[in-house]
């Protein structure tokens, strides 16, 4: 079991905006209480980030073992 399974604790650094669709990062999330962007309060856990948004990511130095969840796994043969 991984740190970010669904059956474990909500440890998340980064969830997505249901309203605006915009990335939020917990720090900001727990101290403001909802989305910085648009005020919407509704949020889900991510589970697809565009090569941007896996840059951005990285360039905040979020937990490497979570960006690893939506990287390329690389060509599936069926």
């Amino acid at each position: 079991m991984g740190k970010y399974d669904d059956d474990q604790a909500f440890e998340d650094p980064v969830v997505r905006c249901l309203a605006c669709g915009k990335l939020l990062f917990q720090g900001d999330l727990k101290r403001i209480g909802k989305c910085v962007y648009c005020g919407g309060r509704k949020v889900k856990t991510l589970d697809v980030c565009s090569d941007l948004e896996i840059k951005l990511l990285k360039n905040k130095n979020i937990d490497p073992g979570f960006i690893a969840l939506f990287e390329p796994i690389g060509e599936v043969t069926l």
